[in-house]
C-alpha cells in the first residue's frame, strides 16, 4: 500500500505493541523516514474464525531477523493502496537477540485481501551507523493484500537491487523505500553518496522513494521518487540481486515544511497551519492527510503550476484531534496511483485552556492542559494581553510565572491545574520540550479582567 514518508516514533510504539499486542502509534522506518499509516489496537471479535500463521523473517543472507515480527490488517473499507487506510495490529512480538527461525501465530483472524505481515527493525543495530555500498541496513519489510485464511506461512526476506541517486552530497546517507503499492515493500538505509545496493521486496516492486535526514525532526522532509517505466513490475527474488538499476536525481527532490518558527509548531485542535511544498514540477497534484491517533483526510487538493513557485496551503487541524500527541501533515501525489512520493512535517497538538476567559478583578482562573512533551516540567509565562506568541526561545517581552510539573498519563502528558488571580488582562503561554526535545510554546491563552 502507499507508505508515506513522514516523521514518527517507532521504538516507543514497538515496546507498547510488544506488551499489549497492539500499537498506540504510527509505524516508522527510522528517525526521519516513517509513514502516515496508523497502527491501531486490533481486537478479534468473539466467534470469528482464526488461523495458524507461520512467519519466517530473514536477513538478505538468510540469517534470522532479530526485531519485531507480526501480523495485522488494513482498513477493509478502503483499497490497500489508499493513504488513508489504517493498519490494525493483531499481534507484534519481539524476537529478541537470538531470534527463532520462524514465529508461529496460532490465532490469526483473516480479512481477505487486506491482511498484512511485517517485520520492523532496524535490524543488526551494530551496523546501523555504517551502511556501505554493498551492505544496506534493512529497516523493515512487509507484505500486504494477503488472505490469512488460505496463506498458512510466509517468508519475509528481501532481495537487493542497485540504486543510483545523482547529486546526493557525498557524506549523506539515504533511506530508500521500494514497493509494489498493492503487495509489499522493503525499506533500508544505504551508504553515503546515493549509490549502492538497497533492499527490495519479493516478488516484485514498481515504485520507490528516497529520503534524507534533514538534521533531526527540525525542518520538514525531503524526498524524490522513482516509478518503473510503464509501471512494469521489476522481479525480485529473496536473497538475490535484481538486474538493472533504480535511478533517481536528488535535484528533483520535493521539500515540505510547516511555515513559521520551529518553536511555534504547537497548535490546538481547530487551529490553522500553513504548509509549504517546494520544487514541485508543473502539473503534479498533491492531496493531504493528517496522522495521529487516526489518519484523516484534509481538504486541500493542489496542482503545481511551476517548479519555481512554492505550493502553500492553509490547513486546519480537525477539532476531533485530541491534545497531547504529535500530528503529522503529509502531502502525497494523488494524480499517479503508482507514485509513492509523499513529504510531511510535524506539529504538536496541545490543549491549553482556562476555566474562564473573562473574570472580574480579584477573581480566580484555573489553567490546565495536555501536551506531547519530553520533559518533566513546563514553564508558565505571562505578558500583557495581546502579546504575540514568542518567535524565539528567549521569549522577550514575556515574564516567567511558575514552573509546572508535568504528569504522565497513559496517553498524554498533562500538568496539574494552576489557579491564578491576574490583576489585569493577561496572555499566557507554556514553554516545554516537545517529544523530539525541541523547545516550543503553546498558542497564546488570554484572560480578560473586568472592573
Amino acid at each position: 500500500m502507499k507508505r508515506l514518508a513522514v516523521v514518527v516514533l517507532l521504538s516507543l510504539i514497538a515496546l507498547t505493541v510488544a506488551v499489549q499486542s497492539a500499537s498506540a502509534g504510527p509505524r516508522s522506518s527510522g528517525a526521519a523516514w516513517p509513514t502516515t499509516q496508523r497502527a491501531i489496537a486490533g481486537t478479534i471479535a468473539s466467534g470469528v474464525p482464526t488461523y495458524r500463521l507461520t512467519v519466517t523473517g530473514e536477513w538478505y543472507d538468510g540469517a534470522p531477523l532479530s526485531g519485531m515480527v507480526g501480523w495485522g490488517w488494513l482498513s477493509p473499507g478502503l483499497p490497500v493502496d489508499s493513504p488513508l487506510a489504517n493498519l490494525y495490529y493483531g499481534n507484534l512480538v519481539d524476537t529478541g537477540s537470538n531470534p527463532p527461525d520462524k514465529v508461529v501465530f496460532k490465532s490469526v483472524a483473516a480479512h481477505p485481501g487486506h491482511d498484512e505481515v511485517m517485520a520492523d527493525g532496524p535490524f543488526r543495530n551494530h551496523d546501523l551507523d555504517d551502511p556501505s555500498a554493498s551492505q544496506p541496513i534493512l529497516m523493515d519489510i512487509s507484505r500486504w493484500g494477503l488472505d490469512f485464511s488460505s496463506l498458512g506461512s510466509i517468508l519475509l526476506r528481501p532481495g537487493r537491487v542497485q540504486v543510483d541517486i545523482a547529486n546526493v552530497p557525498v557524506d549523506k546517507y539515504m533511506n530508500v523505500y521500494l514497493c509494489d503499492p498493492v503487495s509489499g515493500g522493503a525499506d533500508s538505509i544505504i551508504g553515503p553518496g546515493g549509490h549502492g545496493l538497497t533492499d527490495c521486496p519479493p516478488p516484485d516492486f514498481t515504485a520507490g522513494v528516497a529520503t534524507m535526514d534533514n538534521g533531526g525532526d527540525t525542518d520538514g522532509a525531503t524526498a524524490c521518487e522513482w516509478v518503473s517505466p510503464n509501471t512494469a513490475p521489476w522481479a525480485a527474488t529473496a536473497g538475490s540481486i535484481t538486474s538493472g538499476a533504480v535511478t533517481m536525481d536528488w535535484n528533483t527532490a520535493v521539500h515540505s515544511r510547516i511555515l513559521g518558527p520551529r518553536c511555534q509548531l504547537v497548535q490546538r485542535p481547530g487551529g490553522l497551519l500553513r504548509f509549504s511544498l517546494t520544487n514541485v514540477p508543473a502539473g503534479e497534484q498533491f492531496s493531504f492527510c493528517g496522522a495521529g491517533e487516526t489518519t484523516l483526510p484534509l481538504p486541500p487538493v493542489v496542482t503545481s503550476t511551476s517548479t519555481q513557485t512554492p505550493l502553500v496551503v492553509t490547513i486546519r487541524v480537525p477539532k476531533q484531534v485530541p491534545g497531547g500527541q504529535d500530528w503529522y501533515i503529509t502531502a502525497y501525489r494523488s494524480d499517479d496511483p503508482q507514485s509513492m512520493l509523499a513529504v510531511s512535517d510535524r506539529v504538536s497538538i496541545c490543549s491549553f485552556s482556562a476555566s474562564r476567559t473573562v473574570i472580574k478583578r480579584g477573581g480566580g482562573v484555573r489553567l490546565r492542559g495536555r501536551l506531547e512533551a519530553n520533559s518533566q516540567t513546563a514553564t508558565l509565562l505571562a505578558a500583557p494581553a495581546g502579546t504575540l506568541r514568542p518567535s524565539t526561545v528567549a521569549a522577550r517581552g514575556w515574564k516567567k510565572l511558575a514552573t509546572l510539573a508535568l504528569i504522565n498519563h497513559s496517553d498524554y502528558i498533562g500538568f496539574l491545574s494552576r489557579t491564578l488571580h491576574p490583576r489585569k488582562s493577561t496572555s499566557y503561554v507554556l514553554r516545554f520540550q516537545d517529544s523530539w526535545f525541541v523547545p516550543v510554546f503553546t498558542p497564546v491563552l488570554t484572560v480578560r479582567v473586568k472592573g
